[in-house]
């Protein structure tokens, strides 16, 4: 038999199965108990999706708002410091009256770990600027336990049905892996405004402690957290680097020279690492 001849009949069998298998669909039997027990998990599962897809537009809006703040904390060395902290505080604690109260309501009666995927990027991003501003405000790092009490205070008795605890150790801790590069930019930033170098210095003793910390804790063996791990190192050294240049060379050069040193050495940070999701 030619190419061609069996070609054109597996073709036509092929249409034959079509036919066949379109001709079977008409004989279900819609009240048959199987295909009724399929019925039910097909609204299950379409009801979950939708509550999945509620959730990922609610954690995109947390993300672009969470990176404003985190864009406003960073004027505060050409701004008014206490307007500053105060607008962004204010614009945090509406985030968790508002998207994170309505995330807990839509995990009223649901298991919180087939959900947290959808909103994890929001809710690192948000880590990143209240643990930021925190730190802008008391030059040190808040713990877990503070920032979820904070959370559930403001998530409002409307929500108080769900015991679900939004913010668990695992996402605090990859949150604050994030703050790192935040850190980096504010010290090196506050040297080549002119600043005096203690918040650099006092910066960056904060990152190599956060570094250590999560060293010693054995995050690296978890592999979103050992990437944010590589990256908290990168901003380590350049951080190290500009103390450097601040307490050892400063002593031979002017003070505008070390500026423009520090500023060269922020033009050096790629910022194509981003730390979070996208």
């Amino acid at each position: 038999m030619s190419n061609r001849g069996f070609r054109d009949r597996r073709r036509k069998d092929q249409s034959s199965t079509n036919v066949n298998i379109g001709g079977k669909k008409n004989l279900i039997d819609e009240n048959s108990p199987v295909v009724q027990e399929f019925r039910k998990y097909a609204i299950i599962m379409n009801t979950k999706q939708d509550k999945y897809e509620r959730l990922v537009k609610i954690s995109r809006d947390i993300t672009i708002e969470s990176k404003r703040v985190i864009f406003l904390l960073h004027t505060l060395l050409r701004s008014d410091t206490q307007k500053v902290l105060e607008e962004a505080e204010s614009r945090l604690n509406i985030l968790m009256q508002t998207h994170f109260k309505s995330i807990k309501a839509e995990l009223v009666g649901e298991d919180l770990y087939q959900y947290i995927r959808a909103f994890s990027a929001g809710l690192q991003e948000f880590i990143e600027a209240y643990t930021f501003l925190h730190y802008l405000k008391s030059n040190h790092l808040i713990g877990w336990d503070h920032v979820e009490q904070k959370m559930e205070e403001l998530c409002g008795p409307e929500a108080e049905e769900s015991q679900v605890k939004l913010l668990t150790p695992t996402e605090f801790v990859l949150g604050v892996g994030d703050l790192s590069g935040e850190l980096m930019r504010y010290a090196i930033g506050s040297v080549a405004a002119g600043s005096d170098s203690t918040d650099c210095i006092n910066a960056t003793n904060t990152v190599r402690d956060l570094y250590v910390a999560m060293l010693a804790s054995g995050v690296s063996r978890v592999k979103e957290a050992s990437r944010k791990l590589a990256v908290l190192k990168q901003s380590l050294q350049k951080m190290e680097r500009t103390v450097y240049t601040v307490k050892v060379r400063g002593s031979e050069m002017p003070r505008h020279v070390i500026a423009h040193v520090v500023n060269e050495s922020e033009h050096d940070v790629d910022d194509s690492i981003d730390e979070g999701f996208y």
